[in-house]
């Protein structure tokens, strides 16, 4: 990965909600869902604003924490982050967003590596789409059992 690789959040197939300091990102393709806290979320923030190369969201972490590892650390979360299909390689956009604004040293918070938790418990819920893939019955019966179920009433079975 160089400095000037760019990235960006691999939509339509990934979405995410901020909540109280923590991003939620579900992967509307496979039924996973991810959370991410503290730098995590923040680095998420910057890819949701376009601020997607490697450099940019690295000068961006230099400007909201003090520590050490932080390019090692931004490295290896945007691959994580790339192994999951969250982000995508992109060719940098132009008229990108303001910088975060520059903080005094002593109000930087520690920098701590960022992590990704994946969860699959919801797989099969999340996976569910109740308006697009039913038949004619209707929820709950999926699009492929149309074939072996009877007809939902008599207007169904002259049309079927």
């Amino acid at each position: 990965m160089k400095d000037s690789d760019f990235f960006e959040i691999n939509t339509p197939q990934i979405v995410a909600e901020s909540v109280d300091g923590e991003v939620i990102v579900v992967d509307l393709a496979n039924g996973y869902y991810f959370s991410l806290s503290g730098t995590a979320a923040f680095i998420w923030s910057r890819l949701a604003a376009a601020r997607g190369s490697f450099s940019e969201i690295f000068e961006d972490l230099q400007s909201a924490y003090t520590g050490e590892d932080m390019k090692s650390g931004l490295r290896s979360f945007l691959s994580q982050l790339e192994a999951e299909n969250l982000i995508r390689s992109a060719q940098a956009k132009a008229g990108l967003p303001p910088k975060v604004e520059k903080i005094f040293s002593d109000s930087r918070k520690p920098f701590s590596k960022p992590v990704i938790e994946k969860f699959t418990d919801m797989k099969e819920f999340l996976l569910v789409d109740p308006i697009h893939e039913v038949n004619m019955r209707g929820w709950p019966h999926r699009r492929e059992d149309s074939r072996n179920l009877p007809p939902a009433s008599a207007k169904d079975a002259e049309n079927a």
